[in-house]
């Protein structure tokens, strides 16, 4: 069956909100993986969503700051808090907050992991239980308000003199013609902290590729 371009944005926002971040959870890595740290987000089935690594900065240029990254010593485990504050920050970022009235408690794991931890337990450094701490989410007033414009009416675009702006069949697609013929893309990402939008040339101006915040700054460079 073909689905309506409404049916099919209708279907998304429902997996949106099936999948959307419940929990959240702080795992201490085994030894032999060098006992570092990862945050992991879980929906309401208890299926992994997001994972960032807490110990390890990660790729040069990706956004942290001072608590984004923990460095010092984990001398509580997973209860650390400095490893804490580091999920804090990157839990903020997504768009949550904790739910009212959660904070952060042991978890014990599967009855899988629990073996596996108690095979581990010679080897692991001192201080370095509880192994997993857990947590409740809620959507933050920003998280929402992406929701309502990911899902909701598209943005509308400025008219500029010179211009002629056509919206493609992709939800978030514009062709841009300008009057010497030359045609450009205009793309629009929603996201949590700060919409993203992309102007891009078509041949033989493919070279043109630039982003920002603004869609009637970029469309203003034509």
């Amino acid at each position: 069956m073909t689905l309506t371009p409404q049916r099919r944005l209708d279907r998304e926002q429902r997996l949106e909100e099936s999948n959307r971040p419940a929990t959240a959870e702080i795992t201490i890595a085994y030894p032999l993986a060098g006992s570092g740290a990862t945050l992991r987000l879980y929906n309401t089935h208890d299926t992994e969503q997001n994972r960032w690594s807490l110990t390890d900065p990660g790729t040069a240029g990706a956004p942290n700051n001072p608590n984004g990254v923990y460095r010092g010593k984990i001398t509580h485990g997973a209860n650390t808090d400095g490893l804490k504050e580091a999920a804090e920050w990157r839990i903020i970022r997504a768009g949550f907050t904790y739910a009212p009235g959660a904070q952060w408690n042991p978890y014990l794991g599967s009855p899988t992991e629990q073996r596996g931890r108690a095979e581990w337990a010679p080897f692991t450094p001192p201080g370095h239980t509880p192994y997993m701490m857990r947590v409740a989410l809620a959507p933050s007033a920003g998280y929402l308000a992406y929701v309502a414009r990911r899902f909701g009416p598209l943005p509308t675009l400025p008219t500029l003199p010179g211009l002629t702006i056509t919206p493609r069949t992709q939800r978030g697609w514009w062709d841009i013609e300008r009057a010497d013929g030359e045609r450009f893309t205009l793309t629009w990402f929603p996201q949590v902290n700060g919409d993203l939008w992309w102007l891009r040339g078509e041949p033989p101006l493919g070279r043109l590729n630039t982003s920002g915040p603004d869609p009637k700054k970029l469309l203003a460079t034509l």
